[in-house]
């Protein structure tokens, strides 16, 4: 499965983004490390980002620590700095900064999934490309985070991407929605893209129909913000998650801006139920390029 784009060569650096994600009954954090800030637009300025949200919607806090190196070392394994190191059967997060302490280690649980040879977009001459692959769709984890007095520990499961290239990635689509869902035994992942033609492109290792027109209106900025409201009736048939509809969550909406664009920027938790019990199923993200400046 997989997809190409056809765009115009363009002088612009490479970008990479690596993307954790740990989803606990009540409390999700996620992970990035990113050579470029695809989505701020920065260059040469890398640094890893740690998010965590609970199901408890006022707890919810943020960091950004700069970072000097990250590396595939000669047998494909990750090195971030001391922050992330990729073992054979997992990782090991391990994060200190802002009164904030990080401890998540994954286990592998899943072979890697994504499109045929990676790709996402090519460009005309076919030299240059942006590309996406799931190195672990699915895997066991436990974290535990601590800040302002308040320490939270878990077990769940972990998600973890990676995203890279030579095209500017905002001059190959004007948006995107992604979505995972953990269900009883396995983790469905969904991609939505839409090119600069307006073109769009679905990606996905299970059932994403569900999804599908709840994604055009959480990529729009004037309805993203109520989105939140509005899920697909068949979410709990498709998915597991019962009682889902009606409780997505908004845990974050920014606007990214740079001198050539700004980027509507949204993220959802996906809460369903179990044994009457509220409890995180997955994460939903959009983002929409908003124009040039």
């Amino acid at each position: 499965m997989g997809m190409g784009l056809d765009v115009e060569e363009r002088n612009e650096g490479p970008f990479e983004w690596w993307y954790f994600q740990h989803v606990s009954t009540d409390f999700v954090v996620v992970v990035t490390a990113q050579v470029t800030n695809i989505l701020g637009g920065g260059r040469n300025s890398p640094r890893l980002s740690v998010s965590f949200y609970h199901l408890d919607a006022p707890v919810s806090a943020s960091w950004a620590i700069p970072i000097r190196r990250l590396s595939l070392n000669w047998d494909g394994y990750l090195s971030v700095d001391r922050h992330v190191v990729e073992r054979n059967d997992g990782f090991d997060i391990h994060v200190v900064a802002d009164g904030m302490t990080l401890d998540v280690q994954i286990d592998k649980s899943s072979d890697p999934w994504g499109p045929r040879d990676d790709e996402i977009a090519t460009s005309s001459a076919g030299g240059r490309s942006a590309k996406w692959r799931v190195r672990l769709p699915r895997g066991k984890s436990q974290a535990r985070i601590e800040f302002a007095g308040r320490r939270f520990k878990g077990a769940g499961y972990a998600y973890h991407d990676r995203n890279w290239g030579t095209l500017p990635i905002f001059d190959v689509f004007s948006g995107w929605s992604w979505a995972t869902v953990v269900a009883a035994d396995s983790t469905l992942v969904i991609a939505r893209l839409i090119n600069s033609s307006g073109n769009v492109g679905i990606l996905s290792n299970g059932r994403s129909k569900e999804f599908e027109e709840w994604f055009g209106r959480a990529e729009d900025p004037n309805t993203a913000l109520s989105v939140d409201a509005e899920l697909p009736r068949t979410f709990e048939e498709a998915f597991g998650c019962e009682g889902a509809a009606g409780r997505i969550r908004l845990v974050k909406a920014k606007t990214y801006v740079a001198p050539s664009y700004g980027v509507a920027y949204y993220r959802w938790l996906l809460v369903g139920t179990d044994r009457e019990q509220l409890r995180i199923c997955g994460v939903a993200e959009a983002a929409r390029l908003q124009g040039s400046g």
